[in-house]
């Protein structure tokens, strides 16, 4: 029924890459915003001093590793309906990344689902893992995933 009021595959399907993204940005503008207002509150004080660099710098990793796993979820949603088993996908990876840094900790920084910590991450601590490899890697799978499901699901139908 989509397809049929879009008139195109590729329409639906640039849209819905696009309306991911933008509500990757719009939970992520959010949960920051919240973070903000809190640590304001808490501070007393409202404006800069409640918002440096490093946070910022958290939004970028934050809204990189959303769009991240919400690209793959997506990919799997559309590729089989499979909506229950992308769900399992992110939060593996999630949970394991969280539960692999007490046991390994040199390859818990190199798991997807830390990607989003800056604590993790080379601006904040000296091993970390490096933030232009793993933001060139999440570009990249975001990409990938467009394109997979640009060419398997135009296939299919």
């Amino acid at each position: 029924m989509i397809l049929i009021r879009q008139g195109r595959f590729s329409r639906w399907w640039h849209g819905l890459c696009l309306r991911v993204l933008g509500l990757c940005f719009a939970a992520t503008l959010l949960a920051f915003g919240a973070v903000w207002l809190l640590l304001s509150i808490v501070r007393g004080r409202m404006g800069q001093e409640a918002w440096g660099a490093a946070v910022t710098e958290a939004f970028f990793l934050f809204f990189l590793n959303l769009c991240f796993l919400s690209t793959i979820q997506m990919l799997l949603v559309n590729l089989g309906q499979w909506e229950k088993l992308s769900f399992l996908a992110v939060m593996v990876i999630e949970v394991v990344s969280l539960y692999e840094r007490a046991i390994w900790k040199e390859a818990a920084g190199w798991l997807p689902g830390s990607w989003k910590m800056y604590v993790r991450s080379s601006w904040a601590l000296e091993g970390g893992y490096s933030v232009a490899v793993t933001s060139g890697i999440q570009i990249l799978w975001i990409l990938v995933c467009v394109w997979m499901g640009y060419k398997l699901l135009d296939r299919r139908r």
